[in-house]
């Protein structure tokens, strides 16, 4: 991630997020804007954040969460994961980590999706 900082002639805001939730309230409009950034061809990494904040009345990130995420660094990492479950999704999902709010990434082509 780069700390630069550019001076643009509109505001624009950029940030990398694997996983968004956007209220009721506001998925109208963010959508809505993403349309219209997609129409620009503004990199996802602006666009999303950028419609999440002109949509969005207040904005939570993981931080302030109780549950966190848990980021699966290394090929090792992911094997382990895959292997623990067997390769069943349906093992995954039945039991999940009750500790974290989500695992990245989980690449279902490593996965039995059989139920």
């Amino acid at each position: 991630m780069t700390k630069k900082k550019y001076f643009l002639s509109y505001p624009i805001v950029g940030s990398y997020s694997d996983i968004c939730v956007v209220s009721s309230d506001a998925i109208k409009e963010f959508c809505h804007y993403c349309g219209v950034f997609a129409a620009t061809r503004l990199f996802v990494e602006m666009a999303l954040p950028t419609a999440l904040v002109l949509s969005a009345k207040k904005i939570v990130t993981e931080k302030e969460l109780e549950l966190q995420g848990k980021v699966l660094c290394s090929q090792q990492d992911r094997k382990e994961l895959v292997d623990k479950y067997s390769n069943s999704l349906q093992k995954l999902i039945v039991d999940f980590p009750t500790n974290y709010l989500y695992l990245h990434p989980v690449k279902l082509s490593q996965w039995n999706t059989e139920l």
